[in-house]
């Protein structure tokens, strides 16, 4: 809830004094900027870069001194360059002539010109020349020629450094302050490619040492439940602020006048979210102004931490959760809480009833296979609802952490530490358990207080298309309590899911004991399996070679080493079939019908998986190895292919592939000897 409304005003004098430029016209090479100019030549770029008067937005290592764009030359002098309307090619300035510029009158302060250049090897002892000339009137003539001369006697013209440094240098030009008009030719002369020059920002402005830049409030801070300090750049003569739902009854600028103390008339709301907006004058007269999101909250309660989920069996612990819950007699405004240890989260808005839970998850993860979920992997796509808070940095440790948790005046609202040693519970590996404090009135730090859960929470979808990207690859079913409370002591255990093929609702469960049993991919719950439709793969190893009497097979899932391995869908690994001995090995797969799905081969040679170098274009996934196949609802035969390649393995023919021998056989692949 954000809202605005009331004005509070102060007053107060003093001085001050800064310089400003006020500009007249501009020309840095970017769209819209003022002063126009033409260019003689045209602008070219030549022979691979080696003749160039043109915009570049970057020339080896010269960027634009600000912006996109800067104007470049190299060796003007030379054959390429387009021809003078006498057919000369050489020898001859190039430049740009800016527009006539009108002064305002009457001048309010000091005339300048000031532009960008950068040059490198400007050889003037053999007539290499970067220039500029200034005129004050309205015509279109000029002291020099600018082709074969340009006097730096003459006056308001002039040469530039022929070696900057590498650097951009400022070149500023103090104009008389009585002239009318102002327009300026600037250009060059020079004949080697190892002779650079270049020109950004060129700027006609008057210098003033009057303040022309509005005052900035820089920070807002909540002092207390009714008072508001604003902090400014530059000292003013009158600040006001709007707010919401709050009179303000006094405001008053420090000593300096720079910072603003506001006082409200009644306490600001605990844990409200809201808008200031701020308008500032200076002693010069600029108004200025600043808006802030505000909150303040110091309120009084009991939060608890109820539930910890710090170590799900995944590799990735994508199901790490924690809850906190409202142990107070009022409901607790959570806005702007912050959890500044262990992990990082701002409570927005939220009020957390009186024995409510609030559920704080890590974030989802949406990137690789991910993508494929809704939700990502991630607490929603496991448990089928949305956590109330995501974390925003940080992760809950899987061997304990400190979490703690502070109002917006720095008390502390919640400390808690849990740990996977001494009194704690341990969760079992390879099994998914959260831990909970039942009693949420008892010491939430001591370990002996927390317990395993006991309440069994089915995954919402237990496809293994789904659990395989969050990293928990058969985990159907989670003990876990997010959002409740635990199990009580007229807990009644069994299977509570309405749609198991043992849910029975005249027992009246209330506390799943894992007893679940769920229909197949069929929804059948007696076995039925005629809805799915066969897929059968195949791979030769013949040329990649592999031997069933070596057991260099995997040798877990069940498997003993002496077979190639398949797995759909990156679930458990499956033995595959040699029953003719020739080499090509072969398993059947039963999906659904009208779906698509991944699949990988596996000879147990390192990490037994094809490398995906050559798989392009049959396999996808993070290592290119994941071969893909849609089914619709027939059975299915992919052709046998070749291990570590979409195509099938090359025939073999023995014989002579000598051509100069008598029994040269030239259908032959390889030499029999």
């Amino acid at each position: 809830m954000k809202r605005l409304l009331l004005i509070g005003m102060a007053f107060l004098f003093a001085t001050s004094t800064s310089f400003a430029q006020i500009p007249i016209a501009q020309q840095g090479f970017e769209e819209n900027d003022s002063w126009s100019y033409t260019n003689y030549p045209d602008f070219y770029t030549l022979n691979s870069d080696k003749n160039v008067f043109d915009l570049f937005s970057s020339f080896q290592d010269i960027l634009p001194h600000s912006g996109s764009n800067f104007l470049f030359m190299r060796d003007l002098n030379n054959p390429y360059v387009p021809e003078l309307d006498s057919g000369e090619t050489s020898n001859f300035y190039h430049y740009l002539t800016f527009s006539t510029i009108t002064v305002p009158q009457p001048l309010p302060d000091d005339l300048k010109l000031s532009f960008m250049y950068y040059a490198k090897g400007i050889d003037y002892a053999y007539n290499d020349v970067i220039a500029y000339e200034l005129k004050f009137d309205d015509g279109d003539s000029w002291s020099n020629d600018w082709v074969t001369n340009v006097d730096s006697s003459n006056s308001f013209t002039g040469y530039l450094s022929a070696d900057t440094d590498g650097e951009w240098v400022l070149n500023t030009i103090d104009i008389p302050d009585t002239v009318p008009f102002v327009r300026l030719r600037v250009g060059g002369y020079q004949n080697g490619q190892s002779d650079w020059a270049a020109f950004d920002d060129f700027s006609l402005y008057f210098d003033s040492e009057a303040d022309f830049q509005p005052p900035t409030a820089t920070s807002a801070s909540i002092v207390s439940d009714q008072q508001i300090l604003i902090t400014f750049d530059e000292p003013l003569i009158s600040g006001s602020v709007s707010l919401a739902d709050y009179n303000v009854s006094s405001s008053e600028f420090n000593d300096d006048s720079t910072q603003l103390s506001v006082n409200v008339s009644s306490s600001l709301i605990d844990g409200d979210i809201f808008t200031m907006l701020v308008e500032a004058m200076d002693i010069s007269g600029n108004v200025g102004f600043g808006s802030f999101e505000l909150v303040h909250n110091d309120f009084s309660g009991s939060l608890v931490v109820t539930e910890v989920n710090y170590d799900d069996p995944g590799q990735y612990n994508n199901l790490s959760f924690f809850e906190i819950y409202n142990n107070g007699d009022e409901a607790y405004p959570l806005g702007g809480l912050a959890f500044t240890q262990g992990v990082e989260l701002v409570f927005p808005e939220y009020l957390l009833g009186v024995g409510e839970y609030a559920i704080i998850a890590a974030p989802a993860y949406s990137f690789n296979d991910c993508a494929s979920l809704t939700y990502g992997c991630g607490f929603q796509t496991y448990f089928g609802f949305e956590p109330d808070f995501e974390i925003s940095s940080g992760y809950l440790s899987t061997s304990g952490e400190n979490l703690l948790c502070e109002n917006t005046i720095g008390e502390i609202v919640i400390n808690f530490t849990y740990d996977d040693t001494n009194n704690w519970p341990i969760i079992p590996d390879g099994s998914g358990y959260s831990i909970s404090l039942c009693d949420p009135s008892s010491d939430m730090n001591d370990g002996s207080n927390w317990s395993l859960s006991s309440s069994v929470q089915q995954a919402i979808n237990p496809a293994d298309s789904v659990l395989s990207p969050i990293g928990l690859s058969g985990i159907t079913q989670y003990y876990a309590d997010p959002g409740t409370s635990c199990p009580g002591e007229e807990a009644i255990y069994g299977c509570t899911n309405p749609f198991a093929c043992n849910f029975d609702e005249n027992i009246g469960a209330n506390a799943d004991d894992g007893s679940c049993i769920m229909p197949n991919e069929c929804g059948s719950c007696d076995g039925d399996i005629s809805c799915l439709v066969s897929v059968t793969v195949s791979v030769d190893m013949t040329v990649e070679g592999f031997s069933p009497s070596d057991s260099s097979g995997i040798d877990f899932d069940g498997l003993d080493g002496t077979t190639m391995a398949v797995r759909l869908d990156g679930g458990a690994w499956q033995p595959m079939s040699d029953d003719d001995l020739d080499g090509v090995w072969t398993s059947t797969l039963l999906v659904l019908p009208n779906t698509s799905h991944v699949y990988n081969f596996n000879d147990g040679a390192g990490n037994g998986y094809e490398s995906g170098e050559n798989l392009a274009n049959c396999a996808v996934g993070n290592y290119g190895n994941d071969r893909t196949f849609s089914v619709d609802s027939l059975d299915l035969v992919i052709p046998t292919v070749c291990w570590e390649s979409c195509e099938a393995c090359p025939e073999f023919i023995f014989g002579c592939t000598d051509s100069s021998a008598s029994n040269y056989n030239f259908a032959a692949t390889d030499d029999d000897g």
